[in-house]
């Protein structure tokens, strides 16, 4: 059988930070702002050759795109 420990401290950390952006920095910013970016970035790798956009327009924060000719592991790699 599988034994582990919580990850106390990790969540702890995370339940502080949701809690500063809901009282600090507002959620309406956060998903405004997440808009914004995800646009600008639709937009500059739509005018890219070669890469294609898997995932639409006006969607939330991830975007998922192919580069012809790379496998996708080396497209990772190249990025980092």
């Amino acid at each position: 059988s599988e034994v582990s420990t919580r990850p106390t401290p990790a969540t702890a950390g995370g339940t502080a930070a949701t809690r500063w952006i809901a009282d600090e920095v507002g959620w309406d910013f956060v998903f405004s702002r997440t808009r914004e970016n995800y646009a600008t970035l639709y937009a500059s790798l739509k005018s890219i050759p070669k890469v294609e956009l898997l995932s639409g327009p006006g969607q939330a924060g991830l975007m998922t795109f192919a580069i012809e000719g790379m496998e996708p592991r080396d497209v990772v790699n190249r990025l980092k």
